[in-house]
């Protein structure tokens, strides 16, 4: 069973000659650098707005998508009100 689900996610991934880990980011990267919750994640990964891939049980996003959903969603602050 666990080689069938080894393959599934290598077939999702693609090869590992086309795979570069730099591309890749987990929930945890992206916790920190957007500072949003587990929960936020899986909504919108249950919702299909952020596409990720499981692997060795724990979530994967391309680092491209990622940007895509945040720039997307939410606004980024340029305050000058300290100024």
């Amino acid at each position: 069973m666990g080689a069938r689900k080894q393959k599934k996610t290598c077939a999702i991934l693609g090869t590992p000659s086309t795979l570069e880990l730099e591309d890749w980011i987990d929930n945890y990267e992206i916790m920190t650098r957007y500072h949003v919750s587990q929960r936020t994640l899986q909504s919108l990964r249950s919702n299909g707005k952020l596409p990720y891939t499981i692997f060795a049980n724990r979530c994967f996003y391309r680092k491209t998508d990622v940007q895509m959903v945040f720039r997307s969603r939410y606004r980024i602050r340029n305050d000058k009100k300290g100024k």
